[in-house]
């Protein structure tokens, strides 16, 4: 079982005052990967029939989770980074709540299929982003997995309007 926790942001910068720690991320407690991977396992089975070529972990705790799936999926996992490097294929989408807004994604080829990983879900406006972008280069999107979704400020309209399933653990209505 997941455990949330409200926690105060110091010296972040961006416009985001707290987050919402989640006992799976390993940033304020022990994570056992094999735990994460058990975890994971029901929406694996959920994913599997979308037939994703790759999965693409987002920047910071979003990584985790996806190696996790990509292990689970028998899939190549890549991650998307706040560096922006001297290489191509590069797509830029943008994390609007984060004091370093812009997020690159390299090596996605179009015609792939992608299935895409955070750690949570609020506004999903980064998550959107990504998908406008990869659409835009002819990537398919099969599925958004995130382990927390918060139901407050309607990410998950957002991403369903874009023509994507958002697949969740553990969902909370905290703003």
């Amino acid at each position: 079982m997941i455990q949330l926790e409200r926690v105060s942001l110091e010296h972040y910068g961006g416009e985001r005052t707290s987050v919402m720690l989640h006992s799976l991320a390993g940033i304020h407690m022990p994570l056992r990967f094999e735990d994460l991977v058990q975890e994971l396992r029901p929406l694996a089975r959920k994913v599997r029939a979308q037939q994703g070529d790759i999965v693409v972990g987002l920047d910071g705790p979003g990584m985790v989770p996806a190696l996790a799936l990509a292990h689970i999926l028998h899939l190549p996992v890549m991650f998307a980074t706040k560096m922006d490097l001297a290489r191509s294929p590069k797509y830029e989408f943008a994390e609007p709540l984060s004091p370093r807004p812009r997020v690159f994604l390299y090596g996605i080829r179009p015609r792939m299929s992608v299935i895409l990983v955070d750690d949570g879900i609020t506004t999903g406006k980064t998550l959107a982003s990504c998908i406008e972008t990869l659409r835009a280069a002819r990537v398919s999107i099969r599925a958004v997995i995130v382990l927390v979704e918060s139901g407050a400020h309607d990410a998950r309209e957002r991403i369903r309007e874009l023509g994507v399933s958002l697949l969740s653990l553990v969902r909370h209505d905290d703003a």
